[in-house]
């Protein structure tokens, strides 16, 4: 498609009924639009980014991938049961909540955080 010149959109325009001013306005228009659908875009990404890390942290992880790096309360899976235990690794050693030793580990995860008290509460 080549180039028009003034003269030639300005031509084309009067066929069209359509004012100056008016093309003027939607061509505004589009613009706006356009820099909302990039903000939209960024803020797409963000929101894929954190989607992605939380998925990452919550997920199960296994003990021959990786132990916790510190000693607070996880969710772990036991080899031979169908529900999750909550205890922490000592030393690569797993300790239930009360206190005794949990065998089996196979997977850990962060356990989720409490939800925070509104100040209405």
């Amino acid at each position: 498609m080549s180039k028009l010149t003034g003269k030639q959109w300005q031509e084309r325009l009067e066929t069209t009924g359509i004012s100056t001013l008016e093309v003027w306005a939607i061509i505004s228009d589009l613009i706006a639009k356009e820099e909302q659908l990039t903000t939209c875009r960024m803020q797409w990404s963000v929101a894929k980014s954190e989607l992605a890390e939380m998925r990452d942290y919550y997920r199960w992880i296994p003990v021959s991938e990786r132990l916790p790096e510190d000693t607070m309360i996880y969710d772990v899976a036991v080899a031979g049961y169908q529900y999750s235990w909550t205890g922490s690794c000592v030393f690569g050693k797993w300790i239930g909540e009360s206190g005794k030793a949990i065998l089996g580990v196979t997977h850990w995860k962060y356990r989720p955080q409490l939800p925070k008290e509104s100040e209405e509460e």
